[in-house]
This record gives C-alpha cells, structure tokens and sequence, in this order.
C-alpha cells in the first residue's frame, strides 16, 4: 500500500527515496542490536570478545536470514506464544509490585500459572500433538480470545500472596539497578 501511495505521488524517485529510507531504518535497527547484543554477551563471558560475538551474531543473522520469511514466522510465532505473556506478566508484576509487598512467591506463582497456559500454546502453535491437554483449557476464561494465560496468572498471583501472608514472608523492595548498568 506504500509503495502504491508513493509511487502514485513520486513516481519511481520516490520509489527509490521509499527504499532509502526503508533501508538505512533496518540497517539502523540491525548496528544497534548487533552492538547491544555484543556488548551484553562480552561482559557476561569475557572469555570471547566484543568483536568475536559481533562476528557471530551477524552470521547467525545471514544464516536465519536465508531461511526464508515464511520459515522465520513459523520458527517463532510458537516460541513467541510462550515468552510474551512470561514477560508480559513480569511486566505488570514489577508495575504492581508496591502494591503487593514484591513477595517473591506471587511472581513464582503468577509466572507458573502464565507458564503452564503458554508453554502448551506454544507446542501446540509448533504442531505438537498436545491436544489432549490443551482441551482443558478451553474452559478457562478468555482462553479462544489468545490470553488464556490471564486468569491462570492471575489465580498464581493470588495464591503466591496467600502463601506469603500465611508464612509471614517480608516485603521485598523493588531495587533500582540503573548503576550497575552504566557502560564504561
């Protein structure tokens, strides 16, 4: 549909304007990840340097690149259905966590309740006879809308902050690590 606007607008300069453009956002995108993911992977095994996981990192890029668009998407939509919503209950779990004292056990439990939902989403998505599991889960609320690994979480929450009442656990303050981020 861009293209069809811009060229209908530009004609074949903005074609090639439009592709410029296109371009050098990707290739932005792509220095900045290689450069990150470096530097992160540099510091935790220092055995390898900063050039050594640039090099590997742009490989494996070329390589999963040449798989094809349709391959990439097939690879990882399943493995996406299992880590969004991990890392999106961490996310709600570390915007809450004041409210809830930060008891270790009600991220333990929201995290098990999402896990158990998306893990077997995720095998299911992969094409792995899981069926006979997953058909439990259709009873749970907001389970054919995609976010069936809501309630799950939810119930974990609840249950990990019962348990942490009952035990007397004492409330975890949220740490702030934005110095032991700073790069030298």
């Amino acid at each position: 549909l861009l293209t069809v606007i811009v060229q209908q607008l530009l004609g074949p300069y903005g074609l090639i304007l439009l592709s410029l453009i296109v371009t050098l956002a990707c290739l932005t995108t792509c220095v900045g990840l290689v450069s990150a993911c470096s530097q992160y992977f540099s510091t935790l095994l220092t055995k390898f340097s900063y050039k050594t996981f640039a090099s590997i990192i742009c490989t494996l890029g070329l390589l999963v690149a040449n798989l094809g668009l349709t391959k990439i998407i097939a690879i990882s939509v399943p493995i996406l259905l299992v880590v969004y919503p991990i890392a999106i209950v961490l996310v709600l779990l570390s915007l809450l966590h004041k409210y809830f004292g930060g008891y270790r056990s009600v991220y333990v439990g929201a995290l098990i309740g999402s896990a158990v939902v998306s893990v077997f989403d995720g095998l299911k998505q992969g094409n792995i006879p899981v069926s006979s599991i997953t058909s439990y889960f259709e009873f749970i609320p907001l389970y054919n809308e995609g976010i069936g690994w809501l309630v799950p979480a939810l119930v974990g929450a609840i249950i990990g902050f019962a348990i942490a009442k009952l035990s007397g656990a004492k409330a975890v303050p949220l740490t702030d690590h934005s110095s032991e981020s700073k790069v030298s």
